[in-house]
């Protein structure tokens, strides 16, 4: 997925990211979050407007997907009031404003009725409901703004416990670093990180050898962990210099295809399509 600055790239991402969470209310905070938006104040209507075509949230958001096998799924958002309940000692209390709830709708045609989830604010503070059921597949959404070193920490500790997988991301990371010769968890500054044998004489944190070295780790393990799924990766090219792509992208194909998960990718760079163009032209 190319195009322009400011042409909605990332917002069809967020869009694909809502529907593959099938009803996990908790997934457009988490769309917040990535953009770097973490304070919600004034109503939900304020909050989350920004997820709403001209920032109005009445008109409710309907994403609708149809799969291979012509199965047509619904993901509804929209923002809703919730009943107002009086505690026993607040009946002489001043009337407030009613609260409000972000309520996302699932609805399969394999399912005998719609399920829903919300999230409700209410007096200030966040109650988030259960979603009813799991979503149907993993997903991963990254963005290029920070790193989660402990998430990929984590990704990285479950991709390990298979043989071989370790040896493979060594040898995807040399397309960016070459003197790579082992990775490891260990610790720094309190946090668990992924460190690499770079030829000095000590592990170094991946968070030190480069923008590249993280982003291509961090989109590796993002594929392993959403096996039989899902990831999405905003900018892909960000960090990595335009010399190595196709290695880049030989990498990624590769473990999408040994994990069987399905890529959307963004990017703003021509160098970025003509590699991934010339890598796949050699492929089935």
């Amino acid at each position: 997925i190319t195009g322009r600055n400011n042409v909605g790239k990332t917002s069809l991402l967020e869009a694909l990211f809502l529907h593959s969470g099938a009803t996990n209310v908790h997934l457009p905070f988490t769309i917040e979050a990535l953009r770097g938006v973490t304070q919600f104040q004034g109503g939900l209507e304020v909050a989350l407007s920004g997820l709403f075509n001209e920032f109005n949230p009445r008109p409710p958001i309907e994403l609708e997907g149809i799969d291979q096998l012509g199965i047509k799924r619904v993901c509804r958002l929209r923002v809703v009031p919730t009943p107002t309940v009086i505690q026993p000692g607040e009946a002489e209390a001043p009337p407030t404003a009613a609260s409000q709830a972000i309520e996302i709708t699932f609805i399969d045609p394999s399912r005998p009725q719609p399920l829903s989830a919300q999230a409700i604010l209410e007096k200030g503070q966040f109650r988030l409901g259960p979603a009813p059921i799991p979503p149907l597949y993993p997903g991963f959404f990254l963005t290029p703004r920070s790193a989660d070193h402990k998430s990929d920490a984590d990704k990285f500790s479950e991709l390990a416990r298979s043989v071989g997988e370790e040896k493979r991301l060594i040898d995807a990371l040399r397309a960016i670093e070459p003197a790579i010769k082992a990775v490891r968890l260990l610790n720094h500054g309190g946090v668990t990180m992924i460190h690499a044998d770079v030829g000095l004489d000590r592990f170094l944190p991946l968070a030190y050898a480069g923008e590249g070295m993280v982003r291509l780790a961090a989109i590796l393990v993002a594929i392993a962990s959403a096996k039989n799924g899902v990831a999405f990766i905003d900018e892909f090219e960000n960090g990595v210099h335009y010399s190595v792509l196709g290695k880049i992208w030989e990498a990624t194909a590769s473990f999408a295809e040994r994990f069987n998960t399905q890529l959307f990718v963004t990017t703003h760079s021509a160098e970025c399509v003509r590699a991934a163009h010339e890598v796949f032209a050699k492929q089935e």
